[in-house]
């Protein structure tokens, strides 16, 4: 996709958020695609952005991207979760992953990668997807200082279940 449903923020720019610019009556080009996709009104999503009834995930860094919406005036969305594990998967079986999955209509990815090159993976998924990509971050504990991390691991080691419970419930 190209740039021209993309706003250009300033390098500068304090906040560069869909919801700051709504809530500034600013329709962004991201706003005017989104109602394209949806057959909705621009100046209805622009309101319900800003209301916080609907969000446009549309990461400044992820140049490709489509601008798409969820929301409760925006269609079901299709989710499709992709990913590399240790023992198996290339970095293009996982681009031809993505591939498949936006041929068949996946409105998000989600990459559950565990496997070796993470990184690189995620790079190149993220390089050609036109959708938002989402990544097993939520499952991995917020920075901590130094001795919390360790009794952290201390509680990995002895109840693993545990360990992962602990972020899920903390959001």
């Amino acid at each position: 996709m190209s740039r021209e449903h993309r706003s250009a923020f300033a390098d500068e720019a304090e906040c560069r958020t869909q919801m700051h610019l709504a809530r500034a009556d600013v329709v962004t080009p991201e706003m005017g695609r989104v109602a394209e996709r949806e057959h909705l009104d621009p100046e209805l999503v622009r309101a319900e952005v800003a209301r916080g009834r609907m969000i446009i995930p549309a990461n400044v860094h992820h140049e490709a991207l489509d601008p798409m919406a969820i929301g409760l005036k925006a269609r079901v969305k299709i989710n499709s979760n992709i990913g590399n594990s240790p023992t198996s998967s290339s970095l293009a079986e996982e681009v031809a992953k993505l591939t498949v999955s936006e041929k068949w209509g996946a409105d998000t990815v989600m990459d559950l990668s565990t496997g070796k090159r993470i990184d690189e993976t995620r790079e190149a998924i993220i390089g050609a997807a036109t959708v938002p990509i989402g990544t097993r971050g939520f499952l991995m504990p917020p920075p901590r200082p130094v001795p919390a991390a360790r009794r952290a691991a201390r509680r990995a080691r002895r109840s693993p279940r545990r360990a992962l419970m602990h972020p899920a419930r903390a959001g």
